[in-house]
């Protein structure tokens, strides 16, 4: 074994490129290794970082292990419980029958312990990764799947630090193995924190705030220097990838410009995809609807869109150039804020035959969209009549009482003053961690 430790990355995403990004400026300053079970992770990741496979046990569906898990309880946030609800509906009467049954449990008190203690307990005894652990004095994770849990276990019981980099502002709401006890939690900012607290019991002291590295792209190109478009447009962000969901939010889209159609007819509606849907076929009734532009997907690849510089950079352009920006509450929202463009936060339906738990309005009640859907400016829309109204104020011209909202945002997402760059915030957050694992194991310090 190497005297020398250092810091191992747990990550099951870096395809993505924001991720891609951050991990390579770290490597510049910050000696580690990335930890993944993911393929195209290690593909894309291993010229550049020494990158260690983990071999994917799922734990038996027998024994002790569902009973353990029959009695855990799921985190009480509205988006657990209603995706809970649509897995569990197109699942057979047997499996509907267990989740009745768990509930019920729930009702009556016994169920007392979350996921992530269910998980700790189940993994108490093992040493899967034990000789991988011991060159590393530190651990580092995002939220990652429950497969990579047993990781983290075991890393926390061989002695390593811990530390969870929350990468998103949403994070806290839908993980429901979020691991509480490790030694650092790097959030985006004070709300971040608080959820953490509130949601999962993590004291303010083991938090700190980092600002989202990920928005730096904002920061470093040239993107405001753009030539004005060929054409005046209004962008639509999508954002659902369930199909039932889908479908719904393409109707909103032809709704859109039903209405623009009549307060603004020579006005074009881009639509930009939602990049986690993985194929096209659910806008195929957008495509040759006058007026509407579809605009490109992305490189699909083993099933997943990857995302480059370029793609990142093209996507806030075509939010600088329009004259509106439509969303249905989600990141983009937020990365609307650093331009000067209008935003308008759709929050209700058109009248659909699906049910309650599959309607497009389950995801907007969810209880981290306070932070981008507020009825106190004129921004969030609550029917077609105040999109009609919103649109026709914003295509003529007058946009002054809509800014208010893109700066309440700006100041969510760009939380610590006089910060030119959240990745060397990041970067200080995790050398601060790696100067004390060094002296901890240092017998001399």
């Amino acid at each position: 074994m190497t005297n020398h430790r250092k810091i191992a990355v747990l990550i099951d995403d870096a395809w993505r490129y924001e991720k891609h990004d951050i991990l390579s400026f770290l490597r510049r300053h910050l000696d580690f290794d990335i930890i993944t079970h993911d393929d195209m992770t290690a593909q894309l990741l291993g010229d550049a970082f020494t990158v260690h496979r983990l071999t994917v046990k799922r734990p038996r569906k027998c024994g002790i292990y569902p009973l353990v898990m029959f009695f855990a309880r799921e985190l009480d946030t509205h988006m657990v419980r209603y995706r809970q609800t649509i897995k569990v509906a197109a699942k057979g009467p047997v499996v509907r029958c267990f989740h009745q049954l768990r509930h019920l449990a729930g009702r009556v008190g016994l169920r007392r312990y979350s996921y992530t203690q269910a998980l700790e307990w189940y993994y108490r005894n093992s040493h899967e990764h034990d000789a991988l652990l011991e060159r590393y004095h530190t651990l580092v994770y995002m939220p990652v799947f429950a497969v990579d849990k047993r990781v983290i276990f075991e890393a926390r019981a061989a002695g390593l630090k811990i530390c969870c980099w929350v990468y998103s502002w949403d994070n806290p709401f839908k993980d429901n193995e979020f691991p509480n006890d490790a030694d650092r939690y790097l959030v985006w900012n004070k709300a971040t924190g608080d959820d953490l607290y509130r949601l999962h019991g993590i004291p303010e002291s083991r938090t700190r705030q980092v600002g989202p590295a990920q928005l730096d792209y904002l920061r470093d190109s040239d993107w405001q220097d753009v030539p004005p478009p060929k054409e005046r447009y209004v962008l639509y962000a999508c954002a659902m990838g369930l199909d039932e969901m889908l479908a719904q939010e393409v109707r909103m889209i032809l709704n859109i410009r039903s209405i623009m159609d009549h307060v603004a007819p020579d006005t074009a509606l881009y639509v930009r995809p939602y990049p986690n849907r993985r194929n096209i076929e659910g806008y195929a009734s957008l495509y040759g609807v006058p007026g509407i532009t579809m605009l490109d997907f992305g490189e699909v690849k083993e099933g997943r869109v990857l995302i480059a510089q370029n793609d990142l950079v093209d996507r806030i352009v075509q939010i600088h150039n329009a004259t509106c920006f439509i969303n249905l509450g989600s990141t983009i929202g937020l990365e609307a804020a650093y331009t000067d463009t209008p935003i308008l936060q759709l929050n209700y339906n058109t009248p659909n035959d699906y049910p309650a738990y599959l309607d497009l309005q389950q995801p907007l009640k969810n209880e981290h969209l306070k932070y981008l859907i507020r009825d106190e400016y004129p921004n969030t829309i609550h029917s077609d009549e105040e999109l009609r109204t919103s649109l026709a104020t914003i295509l003529g011209g007058e946009v002054e009482a809509y800014r208010a909202y893109s700066e309440f945002l700006r100041a969510f997402s760009d939380p610590i003053p006089d910060v030119a760059s959240y990745r060397h915030v990041f970067l200080e957050a995790l050398q601060e961690l790696d100067g004390e694992a060094q002296s901890s194991k240092d017998p001399t310090a």
